[in-house]
């Protein structure tokens, strides 16, 4: 029996071949794909780690600014924070410095007072983030926000100035370290600049018409500005005032110092 032959036009071997050539373009487009995405995600995942980071110590920053505000009100007790630093460091640095001037219904004005603060600050990569006498600020090189408020109040029925000063305790003013640090933290001294006695005669804090207080020195200027602006205080160059009926202004002084 002769058997029936069929024509031969190679059509299934070029199928083959064009699949085997699809799967290959395919597979090489898929490792091309997963090596472009993972050479920009790493430099994302950077950031994002970075930016945590900063994120974690405001957070901190923050937490310690409370702790000082407590101690004001709790008669000098003595606290402690523990801050994660993850390779940044924290120091006791200069700060700003404010001067404040009461003016009164009658009798002799009491002196203006000179304070410079001093600061907290925490640097990670290339941001910082700074306590100054109850603000905290976030900044880098090319300007910072405050996110932090400080007791610094204007209202028309009284006006508060609490001025909080920072010195280290002992030797150490700076740590560096890629773990937890404590800061300790305790009262140095707390004295009523007003209502005070002046020439003799004692001002009661309803004797005040108004305070002003000066930025004369700081790093930020500008965010004590705005933020003494939008509470209330009028501006005239770097002098803030604020009329009401009666007037406090506190300094606190706190050793601040750091252990691992």
């Amino acid at each position: 029996m002769r058997s029936k032959s069929r024509p031969v036009d190679g059509s299934g071997t070029d199928r083959g071949v064009s699949e085997a050539v699809g799967f290959v373009l395919t597979f090489s487009v898929i490792l091309l794909s997963v090596g472009t995405v993972y050479a920009a995600g790493s430099g994302a995942l950077l950031d994002i780690s970075g930016h945590a980071e900063v994120n974690s110590a405001q957070d901190a920053m923050e937490a310690l600014a409370v702790t000082f505000e407590q101690i004001g009100r709790s008669d000098g007790e003595n606290r402690a924070n523990e801050i994660r630093l993850n390779g940044g460091e924290i120091a006791v640095a200069g700060g700003s410095t404010f001067e404040v001037d009461v003016a009164v219904a009658d009798g002799p004005d009491p002196p203006a007072t000179t304070v410079t603060t001093g600061s907290v600050r925490i640097g990670v990569d290339d941001s910082r983030i700074e306590y100054q006498s109850g603000a905290v600020f976030r900044g880098r090189e090319d300007g910072a926000v405050m996110t932090h408020e400080p007791s610094v109040i204007c209202d028309p029925d009284r006006a508060v100035v609490s001025l909080i000063a920072v010195a280290p305790a002992g030797n150490v003013t700076a740590v560096g370290f890629d773990g937890s640090v404590v800061v300790s933290s305790a009262e140095s001294d707390s004295s009523l600049l007003f209502p005070t006695a002046t020439g003799g005669t004692y001002q009661r804090a309803a004797n005040a018409t108004a305070v002003e207080l000066a930025v004369t020195s700081s790093p930020y200027a500008d965010e004590w500005g705005e933020y003494l602006t939008g509470n209330g205080w009028t501006k005239s160059g770097s002098t803030y005032t604020c009329t009401a009926d009666r007037v406090f202004v506190r300094l606190l002084v706190l050793d601040v110092g750091f252990s691992t």
